[in-house]
């Protein structure tokens, strides 16, 4: 009697959480597959939106970089008047403007066009590794999903199977069956609870991503295998040092760095400053009939970069920076071919044990399961090792689940490497 009320009361626990999730998961919700998922994620991700508007702003500073220094307008008053033959001087007039060396401008829009680059480059490795997360955890909760499904037919075949074992012991077989059998049964349990937690937390983690609640989240898609082999691997070595957006980020700093050092040379050539200055004279006094009423003067400043040692430091810090920057690249390319050697190996074996469980396996483990069946109708079977069999069968498809999201999730990582 205790066991059955047990088994009766887990079993409508367990129908009831998974009910309460369902409940939750899809109130409020419209399906969602991959495709708009990621389209989602694109458009309202707040972190993406940080970086596009970075981008926009370097872009927008472009126009500004070659642009001439705001000039100067000077009044000067007179606190006490200076007499002279024209008259009384009150005050003076002055407009001036600097123009740098021509050079230092082009450079400077150089630095600025790199900047926008760089901040562009940075925009699409976000967007990649945006897609990449989204991706790989969509395709593991559709794997959790895959999971939960099986763990749940196990439970039912437990649960179908203790009337029987009841009836064996009530007729004088061992205890040690039913024991065993609820012990089956508190470990899958245990399993679909551990199950349901991940799947929480990674539909948390996918909304957040989506910027989304996560009550209002569904899932459309269904998890489908990929094909056994992958190209060359060169050729995704190429397209990586070709297209990856942090490697071209990297290029284009080092482009950077030599254009700052440019502008560092440049700080030797002087800047010049052209005036106009207008003096007010009241007109009291005497002039002589060449003498002008309102004098005014053009001036004409040169700067003058003597402070060379100066110069030579930034010059120097520059340089450095540069090699610094292309060592970054460097190792940066070192270890995102690593990290896709790594990935590709992932895949082609994540493909072979789909390819293995689909072809031999499950096939083995579904005509044992026959045969099981078969000699447990004739009692040549215990309903345990009739289980068993079941389990084998539900645990090999299990794999092969996890093995085609292994397999997706890596063919996600390697299009965020390749800039694909």
């Amino acid at each position: 009697m205790y066991t059955k009320h047990f088994f009766k009361g887990a079993y409508r626990g367990t129908q009831l959480s998974l009910l309460l999730g369902l409940s939750i998961s899809i109130a409020y919700a419209e399906s969602l597959s991959l495709d708009q998922a990621l389209a989602r994620a694109e458009s309202k991700n707040p972190s993406l939106e940080a970086f596009r508007e970075s981008r926009l702003s370097a872009t927008e500073r472009v126009g500004a970089s070659n642009a001439l220094p705001n000039p100067k307008l000077q009044v000067s008053y007179f606190g006490e008047s200076v007499e002279t033959r024209t008259g009384s001087q009150e005050a003076i007039y002055s407009f001036s403007q600097t123009v740098p060396w021509l050079s230092k401008l082009s450079t400077r829009k150089d630095i600025a066009l790199s900047d926008a680059n760089m901040s562009g480059f940075a925009y699409e490795h976000a967007l990649a590794q945006l897609q990449r997360e989204v991706t790989i955890t969509y395709v593991e909760l559709l794997y959790l999903k895959n999971s939960v499904i099986t763990t749940e037919q196990n439970l039912g075949l437990i649960q179908d199977m203790r009337s029987i074992v009841e009836e064996q012991v009530s007729g004088g077989a061992s205890v040690n069956s039913m024991l065993r059998l609820e012990l089956e049964y508190e470990r899958k349990r245990d399993d679909l609870d551990k199950l349901e937690q991940e799947r929480i937390e990674q539909r948390h983690r996918l909304a957040a991503l989506l910027a989304m609640p996560e009550a209002q989240l569904s899932l459309a898609g269904e998890l489908e295998g990929v094909g056994p082999s992958v190209d060359n691997a060169s050729s995704f070595h190429r397209k990586l040092v070709e297209n990856n957006p942090e490697l071209l980020a990297l290029r284009q700093s080092s482009i950077r760095a030599s254009q700052q050092a440019e502008l560092s040379r440049l700080a030797r050539r002087p800047d010049f400053t052209v005036g106009l200055n207008y003096i007010q004279v009241d007109g009291s006094g005497i002039a002589a009939r060449d003498a002008g009423k309102d004098p005014w003067n053009v001036s004409l400043a040169v700067s003058l970069p003597i402070w060379a040692g100066k110069d030579r430091a930034n010059i120097r810090a520059t340089k450095a920076n540069r090699r610094s920057v292309d060592s970054s690249y460097l190792n940066r390319e070192l270890a995102l071919k690593a990290e896709l050697s790594a990935t590709l190996a992932s895949f082609q074996d994540s493909a072979r044990r789909m390819q293995r469980y689909e072809e031999t396996l499950i096939p083995l483990a579904d005509q044992a399961l026959d045969n099981s069946r078969a000699a447990y109708e004739s009692d040549q079977l215990s309903a345990l090792e009739m289980i068993d069999s079941e389990r084998s069968l539900l645990e090999l498809k299990l794999n092969y689940w996890r093995a085609a999201a292994n397999a997706r999730q890596a063919v996600a990582k390697i299009n965020a490497l390749i800039g694909e």
